[in-house]
């Protein structure tokens, strides 16, 4: 009957599943547990499951009890999604966000000294007999990717250079995939270009990663003008997915081994850690053979909104550069200006301590790539601007991926080909003029280059009307004279002392 139908039936025993266990409390509700990572007693957040036998039209309410992180998203707005085999079969519709009455609240129950805290929301199920998905955010497997990865080398890539490798065997035997992508080419001409370093999933809860990823990879691998001109730039090392162990069984945060991967750049081991280790010995191979532009691992953020990056401090100039290199706040600037929901704001530019061992610091310092960021995304949506309280959909995190290329390709092609970086013929104001020149076609402030930067005058002057600007705004403004002519003065300071040696 309506009034009590039968229990439904739970099921996670598929790529990528956790739930543990569902307890009925009541004639339409249930108690959810889930599993903790492997070798671990917490990181319990994916959830992944399906549900059957539902009476069409009755509203069912959920409560999954052990969930250990202090703050979400789901108390900001975060639905579940739910996928309907009904919905798909007969109206083409793929996943939803769904969920009423959606709660995220301390429970009083603690697992080794923490406190818990229970997911809560209300679903009607519109069909009888419909069999349907729950997940924390939308599923990517790591069969979805290496189906995608076939796919993509069936389809032939004589233009360029696609190749697919297997940079190590992970601990349960699995493949972790190294992609290298660019433009065919002489042996001089691939020597000149810049490596590119991308990577994902490290994190298996974090799948919207996956799908930014993949637009990523489509672009790189697509006809247009800017994808071939970043082929003809750079070389791309990729490893799409870091921790397949983790996908595959349903894992949070961790390895099979228990380990946090992204807590192990500073000294991984092989044998607990393979991926990582193999992934930092390649890429200490890959910047030896070149310049290595940029590093980006791509993440998804469970406690905030919108699209963001993480970056590091800005480094010294080096003694054999006639300017120091842009400020890796340019690349985060102008990337703004491409994507809808990348947010400035939210981007932070810093080393703290508790980031030490992390891939993005650790390649900063190590490696010495100045471009060293996590691309974060949230599990939810925009918090801000003209699409507040938009949930992400799939579509949007593969959108991202192509911003994230195009802002590359206009980077690529304008900041780092002017070559303004190293050496260049006429006199620094000469220089300084191209650069102000190329940087105001960018929408990008002269201050993010340090020998650009304005006076403390000017600088007071620039917070005042930033105070006044709306939030986000990027205001261009001149570089100090004052700069130019100590700089004129020092290059023709050093032209005298040539003489005189």
């Amino acid at each position: 009957s309506k009034e009590f139908p039968d229990s439904l039936a739970f099921d996670s025993a598929f790529e990528s599943g956790n739930l543990l266990s569902a307890h009925r409390i009541g004639a339409l509700e249930y108690e959810l547990l889930l599993h903790p990572d492997h070798a671990t007693t917490g990181h319990t957040q994916w959830y992944l499951f399906s549900v059957g036998n539902a009476a069409g039209g009755c509203t069912y309410h959920f409560h999954i009890t052990n969930l250990n992180k202090p703050d979400s998203l789901y108390g900001a707005g975060q639905q579940p999604l739910f996928f309907s085999s009904h919905a798909f079969s007969r109206e083409g519709k793929g996943w939803q966000r769904v969920g009423k009455d959606v709660k995220y609240v301390k429970n009083g129950r603690r697992r080794n000294g923490r406190p818990l805290f229970t997911l809560s929301f209300a679903v009607e199920f519109p069909h009888d007999g419909d069999k349907c998905v729950f997940a924390h955010c939308f599923p990517y497997t790591f069969t979805d990717l290496t189906k995608y990865l076939k796919s993509k080398q069936l389809s032939g890539a004589s233009q360029f250079v696609f190749n697919c490798d297997v940079l190590c065997q992970t601990l349960a035997g699995n493949a972790c995939h190294l992609l290298t992508i660019t433009a065919n080419g002489t042996p001089e001409e691939l020597a000149a270009r810049k490596g590119i370093f991308l990577s994902a999933r490290v994190h298996p809860g974090e799948s919207n990663s996956s799908l930014i990823m993949k637009g990523i990879l489509d672009f790189l691998t697509g006809t247009s003008a800017e994808a071939a001109s970043l082929r003809s730039a750079c070389v791309f090392k990729i490893i799409p997915m870091l921790n397949p162990d983790g996908v595959v069984n349903g894992h949070y945060r961790c390895n099979l081994a228990g380990y946090d991967l992204n807590r192990h750049w500073h000294w991984p081991s092989r044998k607990k850690h393979p991926t990582i280790y193999c992934a930092k010995e390649m890429l200490r191979e890959f910047c030896k053979e070149r310049e290595v532009e940029m590093f980006v691992d791509i993440h998804g953020h469970s406690v905030k909104h919108n699209m963001f990056m993480y970056g590091c401090p800005a480094k010294p100039k080096k003694d054999n550069d006639l300017l120091p290199p842009p400020s890796p706040k340019a690349f985060v600037q102008l990337l703004q200006t491409k994507s809808p929901h990348f947010s400035w704001r939210d981007s932070k530019f810093s080393t703290e301590k508790s980031k030490e061992h992390t891939g993005r610091v650790v390649v900063y310092r190590e490696f010495d790539v100045q471009n060293s960021y996590t691309l974060e995304a949230s599990l939810c949506g925009a918090g801000d601007g003209k699409t507040s309280k938009h949930q992400f959909s799939a579509h949007d995190f593969e959108a991202m991926g192509t911003d994230f290329c195009l802002t590359l390709a206009e980077y690529c092609s304008t900041l780092m080909q002017q070559n303004f970086r190293r050496h260049g013929k006429g006199s620094v104001l000469d220089r300084h003029a191209s650069l102000r020149q190329l940087l105001a076609e960018l929408a990008i402030d002269p201050a993010l280059v340090p020998a650009l930067a304005p006076t403390d005058t000017e600088t007071a002057s620039a917070q005042r009307d930033a105070d006044d600007a709306a939030p986000g705004t990027v205001l261009a403004q001149p570089p100090s004279d004052h700069a130019l002519q100590e700089a004129a003065s020092a290059e023709q300071g050093g032209a005298e002392a040539g003489k005189r040696r």
